[in-house]
């Protein structure tokens, strides 16, 4: 039976109630139509109270049970089929609050608040590429024979954000249809049609419907459900309600090109579950993270067909996730599609998951036209027993640079913190990636093309061929791409092999499948004449005029051995990408491209390889680069005994890995602007230098095992950077690893001091740093660190401005050395408790909120506690906007600036050695406790409803009656002897200027020593922590109040027992506490005996109770 939601909208409010209703057994009869309408209307209601998608979706819960369960307060409430029910609440809290009482019903199966799922996408352009994704899966060929056969009709969904249905080219072909399901909070009502505005999410649904078109035959059409918004999100409600509307109309696949993140919602669950057992695909994106698919749902799930993404040379892309929960890939980067604008003319260039998941949808139609009658685990076999897998799609040459990534791409891309970093490239790949020749009945593989020349080092051009079966295609690519029959070179005769070559190729035949792929990688290397070259007395070269343009430069020249290469000897200042386009093409001969430097040359000066154009480099014996010595695009390097490389060195190069076990030294940005950098090995390196990393956008891994200093910007926009090894750095300069996206985690054992400011700024995914024994945190350092919740600095003295700004995952926070905090340092923050035992001094608005939209400050509701206790200072405004701080006990407390609490709710402030004081808190009915010591307070109470609690008499009491506050005094007398009983006497006196009357005179005491904060009433559980009202009392003459707390019969074994004891009195329902007394039998006894002043009857008496014990 198909599960199905039923809704029912609450007319009014519904009271809360913790009782259970008599049970209502669920109704299971409501059609899915009046679920989508009723669901349709509740997130246009809650659009219109504009509550943004978060929100709503926080303050919604849903429910299975086999009886109906109360509403809990719910302003809506929405009675489902299958046992389900949705409740929406007015506020998240409201939700939290049902959602842990819905959890406690034994009726109950499963209860949860909505989720938000987003769209897989990460970019798109309009740059000029080409077309590949069709022609590596094969469906052009497949779909020329599904058009020749009775194929049935094949409804693919595409849940999504909508589909422009109103375009011409998606019109023409009468096979894209509107559902007329709008489930998100934005867009029209009453159709699927996507909403308009820029951003790519809002083309997200219909660049997936042109890559379905592409790919598919005529008897499939693509039906659209609009279940997410205009920025890419969802909620898990409308995502399953669309999914149990899509098999209702009978769809064959369901294309999910989204996820959420975590465990798998039930509801989504149950509904995916559904379609499976009805025999509907559900195709799913794994998620653009790089990160364990495990994490990510729907991807998770065992019952979907999981999609990763390759790019257009059969490797993993970058932003892929990973993990075995991927069953197939297909193309995800710089994918080709239509949609944007109002033609379908004019192509865009797209990267993400969400792409590569209709690929894959499209090969499950061609499946299902095939064999109709199958389910979806033998449709899923079919497509395994099709794929080429990893060990055929991926490739890499050391002479090719890497995959372009536009740094648009990059900029803003995280890696997702959930899982750990892919051990094996295989967790990209699943099955591999299906070809829909093999799918409709092409069973037979055409032979792989066979190289007639080996890979290799050669030094004289020759010939090549390539062969495969007879007939057959061959085509071919040297840019390291997927050769294709659309895009790639006709092999039609020999080729000349002259210069570095990357080849790849693959065979077409008529009525096979086409071949998999073979390569060969050939480098070449001329030997080079003497009389090529110039060369100094030293034995630098100091020029080259020779034709070849790879080459092997000789040991000896003109009887000179070759020690080095001359400033500017090899410099070369054209850059074809200056060229205009309408130039002709230029000739890459006339350009050095390649060298090998014999073991002799150790240095290479200033300038000496300067070039746009060199790309191989070898020089085993070389130690020394010079400045901009080797700046040049360089896609190959062996060179690995450089010692020392001059500032700008290694700049600008293509390279994607640099091992240089023995550099001790390198200069300014050695290594910047190497944009296609992943890995990094310095062992020996001792100072890593100003930018030397810098916008080496994807790099992710450094290893500095020797470095004790990193200088300024050194890894500053390292957006990929996530696995730092820099155990001995002592000293880091500003900017250090500003703006690295990715960097999860980072230890600095060593690092004692932070020069300059903005060291981690914009380490958006930081969520743990280690620095025990660091001293002082620059201005800035963690701003914009919005993952950061775990922080150890147990040496931490001084925190500067705004250091831990935007810093949403932070909660209690610990510094056990902090003596100053700086201005403004946790704004925006979601620190929750700081622990700060040594702290002396607070600067202005520390925990405040601030918006940039407007440029005002605005409440913090996270702070609720600050243990300080030896706080001296609260400068002007410290404590502003702090709206979730009631209580502030802070007992070495002296001064107080101006506006310390502005718009705080402290509502209780103990401050017992307070002196001077320009502000007291504001909330409603706070209290403040003094003692004498305060000695001036120049604040004017904007309310008369505060309390100063302090010594009778002293300048406390004056200020209160000089402003009209009520002033109250609870103090603690000290601790008698009774001799009579054995008793054990602590008195208490209380003293209110307004008398108000008392409802309780009481006293909250416990055996040892105790905290004051451990003796409230609040604590009192009968058993460790006691009560006892006070009934006896006596008022004096000066309306003073006294009683006691008395102990009697104390036996002689607990004469060394300490009990600590304080009193209170409630008032107007707020209890007003002394001091904490903590005494013993002898302790007093002891005292008494040796007071003079006592008499000797009483100490007579006392030495008489002790005989008779």
């Amino acid at each position: 039976m198909k599960k199905t939601i039923s809704l029912l909208v609450a007319l009014t409010m519904i009271i809360t109630s913790l009782s259970i209703a008599f049970p209502v057994f669920a109704d299971k009869g409501v059609a899915v139509d009046i679920v989508v309408d009723e669901l349709s209307e509740l997130y246009r209601d809650e659009a219109e109270e504009d509550k943004n998608i978060e929100d709503s979706a926080a303050s919604r819960v849903i429910v299975k049970a086999n009886i109906e369960p109360e509403t809990y307060g719910s302003a809506e409430k929405i009675n489902g089929t299958d046992d389900v029910y949705i409740y929406q609440y007015e506020t998240a809290s409201e939700a939290a609050n049902a959602l842990e009482y819905y959890n406690s019903l034994s009726f109950v199966e499963w209860a949860e608040t909505d989720g938000i799922v987003e769209s897989q996408s990460s970019s798109f352009s309009a740059d000029e590429t080409f077309s590949y994704g069709a022609d590596m899966l094969g469906s052009k060929y497949a779909k020329q024979y599904l058009e020749t056969i009775d194929a049935p009709e094949i409804n693919i969904a595409l849940i999504d954000v909508g589909i422009n249905f109103r375009l011409k080219s998606f019109k023409d072909t009468n096979r894209v249809i509107d559902s007329g399901i709008n489930l998100s909070d934005t867009g029209e009502e009453g159709t699927a049609q996507a909403d308009v505005g820029s951003s790519s999410s809002v083309y997200h649904g219909s660049h997936i419907t042109s890559i379905l078109l592409d790919n598919t035959a005529s008897n499939v059409n693509i039906i659209g459900y609009k279940a997410m918004n205009r920025d890419g999100y969802g909620t898990v409600s409308a995502i399953s309600a669309s999914i149990q509307k899509a098999v209702e109309d009978g769809a064959g696949i369901i294309n999910l090109s989204l996820n959420g993140i975590g465990e798998t919602p039930s509801l989504i669950k149950e509904a995916i579950q559904d379609a499976y057992s009805n025999g509907v695909i559900c195709v799913v994106a794994v998620g653009n993270y790089n990160d364990d698919a495990l994490y990510y749902y729907p991807a998770n799930m065992d019952e979907v067909f999981t999609v990763g993404a390759i790019d257009y040379r059969g490797n993993p892309c970058y932003l892929s996730n990973y993990g075995e929960e991927i069953d197939f890939v297909a193309p995800g980067y710089q994918v080709e599609v239509y949609g944007y604008n109002a033609s379908l003319d004019e192509p865009q260039y797209v990267n993400g998951t969400s792409f590569a998941a209709p690929f894959i949808a499209a090969a499950s139609a061609a499946a299902l036209t095939i064999y109709p009658d199958y389910s979806v685990e033998e449709i899923k076999q079919v497509l395994i027993d099709s794929c080429v897998t990893k060990n055929d799609l991926a490739y890499s040459s050391p002479y090719l640079r890497d995959v372009e990534i536009k740094d648009s791409s990059l900029s803003g891309f995280t890696f997702g913190n959930l899982g750990e970093k892919a051990e094996s490239e295989d967790l990209y790949y699943g099955y591999g990636m299906p070809q829909m020749q093999k799918i409709v009945g092409m069973d037979e593989v055409c032979s792989a093309p066979e190289f007639s020349v080996s890979s290799g080092t050669y030094h004289d051009e020759f010939e090549l061929s390539l062969s495969s079966d007879t007939g057959a295609e061959i085509y071919y690519t040297t840019d390291g791409s997927y050769p294709t029959a659309e895009r790639s070179e006709l092999y039609t005769e020999p080729l000349t092999v002259s210069s570095t070559t990357s080849i790849r190729a693959v065979a077409y035949s008529d009525g096979k499948t086409k071949s998999v792929s073979s390569s060969a990688v050939y480098k070449m290397e001329y030997y080079a004449d003497e009389s090529d070259f110039t060369i100094d007395d030293r034995g630098y070269i100091t020029g080259y005029t020779g034709e070849k343009n790879e080459i092997i430069v000789p040991e000896t020249i003109n009887g000179t051995t070759v020690k080095g290469v001359a400033e500017y000897a090899f410099y070369d200042d054209f850059d074809p990408a200056e060229m205009e386009e309408s130039q002709q093409a230029w000739d890459i001969s006339e350009h050095l491209l390649g060298i090998v430097l014999p073991n002799t040359v150790k240095e290479i000066e200033d300038y000496a390889f300067f070039s746009f154009i060199l790309r191989y480099f070898t020089a085993p014996g070389l130690k020394i680069i010079g400045e901009a010595g080797l700046s040049t695009p360089l896609v190959y390097l062996n060179a690995p005994n450089i010692e020392r490389i001059e500032d700008l060195g290694l700049n600008y190069s293509n390279l994607t890995e640099l091992d240089l076990p023995k550099l001790t030294y390198a200069g300014y940005a050695s290594f910047s602007e190497n944009k296609y950098l992943a890995k990094a090995k310095m062992p020996s390196l001792n100072s890593v230098p100003d930018s030397a990393f810098n916008n080496c956008y994807r790099l992710e891994e450094v290893e500095l095992d020797s470095a004790v200093e990193l200088e300024s910007s050194a890894f500053e926009n390292c957006w990929l950077l996530r696995d730092v090894y820099v155990p001995d750095v002592e000293i880091m300069g500003d900017m250090g690893f500003a703006y690295c996206d990715n960097l999860r985690k980072i230890s600095l054992p060593n690092l004692l001091r932070m020069d300059g400011k903005c060291n981690f700024e914009g380490c958006s995914t930081l969520t743990k740093i280690d620095l025990p024994i660091l001293q002082n945190i620059p201005e800035q350092t963690f701003m914009y660190c919005y993952m950061l919740s775990d922080i150890n600095m147990p040496k931490v003295e001084q925190i500067g401005y705004q250091a831990f700004y935007d810093t949403y995952s932070l909660g209690n926070i610990q510094f056990d050395s902090l003596k100053v905090l700086g201005d403004e340092v946790f704004v925006n923050s979601t620190a929750s408790e700081l622990y700060a035992p040594n702290l002396e001094t607070m600067g202005n608005k520390v925990f405040a909120s601030y918006s940039t939209w407007n440029d005002t400050y605005a409440q913090n509701t996270n702070l609720k506690t600050i243990y300080a206790p030896i706080l001296k200072t609260l400068s002007d405004e410290t404590l502003a906007y702090t709206s979730g701080l009631t209580e502030l006990d802070l007992p070495s407390l002296k001064t107080i600036g101006e506006n310390a609490f502005y718009e705080s709710s402290v509502n209780y402030l103990y401050a017992p050695e307070l002196q001077t004081a320009e502000s007291l808190p504001v909330a409603e009915n706070a209290v403040v406790v003094v003692s004498d010591k305060l000695i001036n307070c120049t604040y004017v109470p904007t309310v008369t409803s505060l309390t100063i609690q302090g010594v009778k008499g002293s300048y406390g009491e004056k200020y209160a009656n000089s402003n009209g506050l009520e002033f109250i005094d609870v103090n603690a007398m000290g601790g008698s002897i009774r001799v009579t009983d054995a008793g054990l006497r602590f008195g208490y006196s209380f003293y209110d200027t307004q008398k108000k009357e008392v409802e309780e005179y009481g006293f909250v005491y416990a055996a040892g020593e105790q905290d004051r904060n451990d003796l409230t009433v609040e604590q009192i559980d009968g058993e460790s922590v006691l009560q006892l009202v006070a009934y006896n009392r006596l008022t004096h003459e000066d309306e003073t109040t006294t009683f006691n707390l008395v102990f009697t019969d104390i036996p002689q074994a607990s004469y060394d027992t300490e009990v600590t004891a304080r009193a209170y009195v409630k008032i107007d329902g707020k209890y007003f506490y002394s001091d904490v007394t903590t005494r013993s039998f002898n302790q007093v006894a002891n005292a008494v005996l040796a007071d003079d002043e006592i008499d000797q009857n009483t100490k007579n008496t006392l030495t008489k109770l002790y005989e008779e014990v």
